[in-house]
């Protein structure tokens, strides 16, 4: 179909052509946007047709290098540990170690050193910590025979609230809210 003949079509009768190319969207469409959407399809239809193959009669920038395939890929390394304080008395440890039957001696340091100690099996994959005291800064090391690996350090969370400066409508909150529990707490005695 030539563009003249498109162009003479209604917007409902473009949208049947559409309608059979598969065109998505169409319904959306308005007649220009119908029109170039098919005469977009009929030239993909058109260039397919042909003995070249579509990607031919595209204009080629400059071709990216090629790499080469020697030597061995970087090994990913699979062994970690991580810590997350789940509460400012309550540790959870993880890891994965390669070699997995043995012992191995897990710390848990805080703001003030080590905090906490246990000897675990590796192939436990886990720990809990539970601390006497409470910590705000905390990471975890597991030794080994012939390896250490480390946590992040992280902030555990604590029980205390922490106002801004600047925040007086919400300091005025929190204060309020503290008085109504201290009158509850009078009452009920």
């Amino acid at each position: 179909m030539k563009r003249e003949e498109l162009v003479s079509l209604t917007k409902k009768e473009l949208y049947e052509i559409a309608k059979k190319l598969k065109i998505k969207g169409r319904g959306r469409m308005r007649k220009g946007e119908l029109l170039k959407a098919i005469e977009r399809e009929l030239k993909l239809i058109e260039l397919s047709s042909e003995e070249e193959p579509i990607t031919s009669q595209l204009r080629r920038e400059e071709a990216l290098p090629q790499e080469k395939e020697e030597g061995e890929l970087p090994k990913i390394e699979n062994e970690f540990l991580g810590a997350i304080p789940v509460n400012p008395k309550l540790v959870y440890t993880y890891w994965n170690v390669e070699n997995a039957e043995e012992k191995a001696k897990l710390e848990l340091i805080g703001e003030k050193g080590k905090i906490g100690e246990a000897e675990v099996n590796l192939n436990w994959k886990k720990y809990y910590f539970n601390l006497k005291e409470e910590t705000e800064r905390v990471k975890a090391r597991l030794r080994t025979k012939n390896k250490v690996l480390e946590s992040l350090e992280l902030s555990a969370p604590t029980q205390k609230i922490h106002l801004e400066e600047g925040s007086s409508f919400l300091q005025g909150k929190v204060k309020e809210l503290f008085k109504i529990r201290e009158k509850e707490i009078k009452y009920r005695r």
